[in-house]
């Protein structure tokens, strides 16, 4: 008749010393790529919070100067909503325009529903993202992101005069 033996001594009788050592080895291993695994999610992460602070300030510049009647209040207006998304962080630069058309006679062919050529305005912003761990040695740690929003215009009665 045998008996069953449970609680620490069993695990000691088949946790010898090799077994121990193949331990701290896979763990040695697993440590490295763990920690290469969180970088890279560092870095991913902040280029998405970049990405998204970028592609809504450029969103809303073109919304606000689709609804001006010239360029030069376009420009004003859109510089003055890019300051509302200014940035304090070291790692995101405050996105920043870099053109702006508000042309009523621009047609944009990647509007599938304006068939007819109406006014358009377009808004280009950029930001940079500084990278906080860039994994590629000698590599930039500075990412531009430039985003383009193209809306009609809707305030269109200077045209009319």
């Amino acid at each position: 008749m045998s008996t069953f033996v449970s609680g620490r001594n069993q695990d000691r009788k088949y946790c010898g010393r090799k077994e121990r050592g193949s331990m701290v080895a896979e763990l040695a291993c697993a440590i490295p790529l763990f920690v290469l695994v969180s970088l890279i999610g560092l870095n991913g992460s902040v280029l998405v919070i970049g990405s998204w602070l970028n592609d809504t300030a450029c969103r809303e510049a073109a919304r606000v100067a689709a609804q001006e009647e010239t360029q030069t209040r376009a420009e004003k207006t859109v510089n003055y909503i890019l300051q509302r998304f200014k940035s304090n962080s070291p790692l995101l630069q405050s996105p920043e325009l870099v053109a702006i058309k508000h042309d009523t006679s621009m047609v944009h062919e990647g509007l599938p529903d304006r068939t007819e050529g109406g006014p358009l305005v377009s808004v280009t912003t950029q930001t940079t993202v500084t990278l906080p761990a860039p994994i590629l040695i000698g590599a930039d740690p500075k990412v531009r992101l430039a985003q383009t929003y193209v809306f009609p215009i809707v305030r269109i009665d200077h045209l009319n005069r």
